[in-house]
């Protein structure tokens, strides 16, 4: 059932709905624009234009039938708040105005004498606004690792989780569904389900014996992979919809020390840490390695992240940083970027609207900017003293959030002015690892 709420200056109007939904009519019209100066038309052909409508049913008792009536009767525009209660957090604001509002006597076919009168009522939306109820999830380097869900809207700590015996240092995240799931750094490395809903631990899975301590976790269809810090590179292949491995993947012996995953279309892109560093590709449909990896003499790769056509790669050994960018089609280098003076050690890398920004793991910490359709750096955020290390970068609605390492915060930035809004200080002063976004 939905709560709605319903108000204009006529009153206001708190009920439950019986039915609800939402729908777009369609409406013919007839395209009649004048081009030349002959008068010729450019067409005269039909057109569809899509008109946004609310249909709701309400059970409502008397004094609730007059407020309704008072609401219609104001002749102005309705704004209607409505709240499911299956998932109460998320909300939808409408504004427009009722075209059809019968209201019809039940009295004899409801059993609630309370509530006699019927309202089926159709509501033309003239502008809406979707609340998300986003959530920031970021694991510390702990031993057992806690987990906490930070409120996107109120920017603030909502709840935690601290793991279990022998589940320490959260190194990667990923969200699938309603569940969270956290590597930890430990030998052989476990993955922990956490329910979102809950935001409590509900399962936990041992990898096999070598496969210690998973730095990157990527989700692809119905499997979580997981990449190990290992010699050499160990990626599991965990089912979600059993929460069982299914298999294990070696990769060559040079490919070590697993940093970051990425995926476009079959393919798993692989990270490493050791010099020469790779970049390894992995065929998802025939779970093996089916090419050379790139390889990058004086790079280490940190991170990794796809946009469009392109794989990025950011490294840590050349000062400054290099942003590597890798043709997905060819899987061959496209160039290479090296950011400004002292903007080392791309540790993060997150893609919204034409850019890419890169976190550096630099005291003060930097975030850099760069436009993806130039490859060229365009602009760089120097954070303030005592906001070190950046370790992660994620995009929610218009906002960057980087979690930094050092002294576990939280940095808010807003990418219309690319300008910091504010940091928020974890409770614990842990050493935050890893960040995630997602809805709880």
């Amino acid at each position: 059932m939905t709560h709605i709420t319903i108000e204009n200056s006529g009153g206001t109007l708190e009920c439950e709905a019986l039915s609800w939904r939402e729908e777009q009519s369609c409406i013919p019209a007839i395209r009649d624009v004048p081009l030349r100066s002959d008068g010729a038309y450019v067409d005269t052909s039909t057109f569809v234009l899509k008109a946004r409508m609310l249909d709701i049913s309400l059970r409502l008792s008397d004094s609730e039938k007059t407020t309704l009536e008072a609401i219609f009767n104001a002749d102005e525009s309705v704004t209607i708040t409505a709240t499911s209660d299956f998932d109460g957090d998320y909300e939808w604001m409408y504004t427009g105005w009722f075209s059809k509002k019968p209201l019809i006597y039940e009295y004899k076919k409801q059993p609630d004498a309370t509530r006699e009168w019927r309202a089926e009522l159709e509501f033309k939306i003239q502008s809406f606004n979707y609340e998300v109820p986003y959530k920031l999830f970021i694991g510390l380097e702990t031993a057992p690792a806690i987990v906490i869900e930070v409120d996107v809207a109120t920017f603030t700590e909502s709840t935690s989780e601290t793991l279990g015996v022998n589940e320490n240092y959260a190194y990667a995240l990923a969200i699938s569904g309603d569940y969270l799931y956290v590597a930890t750094g430990t030998s052989p490395a476990r993955i922990i389900k956490i329910e979102l809903a809950t935001f409590t631990e509900v399962d936990s899975l041992i990898l096999g014996t070598g496969e210690n301590n998973v730095r990157a976790l990527v989700v692809s269809e119905n499997y979580l992979y997981a990449g190990c810090y290992t010699n050499p590179v160990k990626i599991a292949k965990i089912n979600l919809s059993t929460f069982t491995e299914e298999t294990v993947l070696t990769l060559g012996s040079t490919v070590i020390l697993a940093t970051s995953l990425a995926v476009s279309g079959n393919y798993l892109y692989v990270g490493t840490y050791n010099l020469p560093a790779k970049i390894a590709r992995v065929n998802l449909v025939t779970f093996t390695e089916d090419v050379a990896p790139l390889s990058f003499v004086s790079d280490r790769i940190l991170s990794l992240v796809v946009s469009g056509d392109y794989l990025y790669a950011g490294t840590s050994t050349a000062l400054p940083a290099n942003i590597i960018k890798v043709a997905i089609s060819t899987f061959t280098v496209d160039d290479t970027l090296a950011l400004g003076s002292g903007e080392n050690t791309a540790w993060c890398l997150a893609v919204s609207g034409g850019y890419l920004y890169v976190g550096l793991s630099t005291s003060p910490a930097k975030i850099a900017k760069v436009d993806i359709s130039t490859f060229t750096e365009v602009d760089v955020l120097t954070l303030a003293a005592g906001e070190e290390y950046v370790i992660g970068l994620v995009v929610v609605e218009g906002y960057l959030y980087a979690g930094l390492y050092s002294l576990s915060k939280i940095t808010k930035i807003d990418l219309s002015t690319f300008t910091k809004i504010s940091t928020l200080t974890l409770s614990g002063g842990n050493d935050l690892w890893s960040i995630t976004t997602g809805l709880s």
